[in-house]
């Protein structure tokens, strides 16, 4: 490509200029540096200088000085990819590629701009192909979006469990004949999420944060994104890892037995540690709301309510097909609620207050948030209904003392562990999600 001329390089010095304080500033550009490098935008000894950058801001200013540097069209577009493609890139990354790519385009000759990496010429965006979203997937943390995108077949997802790391559709038996793929942050509006497609069934995936309030705000923004672009959503899926707490005490279940019989630990202390669950997926038709406040006795729980869950796909989901096709079975227990509420509970006798003289409950922080969202959104997307959604979480602690400690753990049928719990977490979170993304394959491509 021609080097720029002196007007050129003079408009470019004005964008920067221009979309520094209005943008760039606000970039995250420390998060996303080994992917700039990666995709040679830096180099090392620039990358070593965002590395001992001691706060994000000076990060940002100090990758102005790059573009100050390179002031050419070539260089600011593979800057723009670049931004557009990192696996933990923010939406103000996004808007700032987007900047760029609006600017070279204004630019005479615009559209001949190559990226020589890849040979792509620079064009406008093409139409939104999220149209056609049928699924919303909502997770709460980076563990849980990390590998929901890991097992999608995304890349540069960070995990902390090797064990996980070798698990994705296309080892699963129902997925690895179809086509699955991911994008990574997908902007629209102020709203930043992941684009699946499933066979010939869009999902879109976005991290909706911690808690039921933050659950609820993010699924009230991607309701009227539905609504105003005509996504025919039909269902919405929470996925992640829970906590569980039943009325057996002692017994270990890692091997992938389901029963629940068992001594009711009434009597058990702070201590008390019951059977372990965890890496059974959980299913329900019920999702339970609460409130809880700390009193001289303990945990108060009091504010209840009770949502249900979308029946049919409970019994899809509970089909012995989708969870044992024949290798990587997934071992699903039957709740008898999931609650969530505005607490991490690792207590067994908070617990057993909140189970409340049930047999088996899940415990997690953003369902009931997404239920209130669906029932108090007018109108709701025609294609949609208040109970069209379902919390699915794997176990990844049994809400006890032992939240914090190594725990062995079932990952596909087969032991793990000991395992802290972030990796717990992850491998609750995969089998979740194989789970439902197993569902929807079967359901919408037969």
């Amino acid at each position: 490509m021609a080097e720029s001329s002196e007007k050129g390089v003079e408009e470019i010095q004005e964008f920067i200029d221009k979309y520094y304080e209005k943008e760039l500033k606000h970039c995250d550009m420390y998060r996303i540096r080994s992917y700039l490098r990666k995709k040679k935008v830096i180099n090392d000894e620039q990358c070593q200088e965002l590395n001992h950058c001691p706060i994000p801001a000076r990060a940002n200013s100090k990758f102005k000085e790059f573009l100050e540097a390179d002031k050419n069209p070539q260089f600011l577009l593979k800057v723009a990819k670049a931004l557009e493609e990192a696996p933990e890139t923010t939406h103000m990354n996004k808007q700032f590629a987007k900047s760029i790519k609006d600017f070279l385009l204004q630019q005479p000759g615009g559209t001949t701009f190559k990226d020589e990496s890849s040979g792509a010429k620079l064009e406008k965006d093409p139409p939104q192909i999220e149209a056609q979203v049928k699924v919303i997937l909502l997770t709460a943390n980076d563990n849980e979006k990390n590998t929901v995108r890991h097992f999608l077949g995304g890349k540069y997802c960070s995990l902390k469990n090797q064990g996980v790391k070798g698990h994705t559709f296309k080892n699963d038996p129902i997925l690895k004949e179809i086509a699955v793929e991911i994008k990574y942050n997908i902007s629209n509006g102020d709203l930043l999420y992941d684009l699946a497609t499933i066979g010939g069934t869009k999902v879109v995936h976005m991290k909706c944060g911690y808690g039921k309030d933050e659950a609820k705000s993010a699924l009230d923004k991607l309701l009227e994104k539905a609504k105003e672009q005509n996504w025919p959503i039909e269902m919405i899926f929470c996925v992640g890892c829970c906590g569980c707490s039943s009325d057996t005490k002692g017994t270990n279940d890692t091997e992938g037995t389901n029963d629940t019989e068992g001594t009711n630990d009434t009597e058990g202390t702070n201590d008390t540690k019951g059977k372990n669950f965890c890496g059974h997926v959980l299913l329900s038709k019920e999702a339970g709301g609460y409130t809880s406040k700390k009193t001289e006795n303990g945990l108060e729980f009091k504010n209840r309510s009770s949502y249900n869950m979308d029946k049919s796909w409970v019994q899809f989901l509970d089909d012995e097909l989708v969870q044992n096709p024949g290798a990587n079975p997934i071992k699903v227990t039957e709740a008898d609620c999931i609650y969530s509420g505005d607490i991490v509970i690792a207590d067994p006798v908070a617990a057993r207050q909140l189970r409340d003289g049930r047999k088996l409950i899940g415990i997690e922080m953003e369902g009931s948030g997404i239920a209130r969202g669906l029932r108090e959104c007018h109108p709701l997307p025609v294609t949609l209904k208040s109970d069209n959604f379902l919390v699915v979480k794997g176990v990844s602690d049994n809400a006890d003392s032992g939240k914090n400690e190594e725990m062995e753990t079932l990952l596909f049928g087969e032991k793990r562990g000991p395992l802290n719990d972030d990796e717990r977490q992850e491998v609750a979170t995969l089998q979740s999600v194989a789970l439902v993304c197993r569902a929807i394959a079967t359901r919408y491509n037969n």
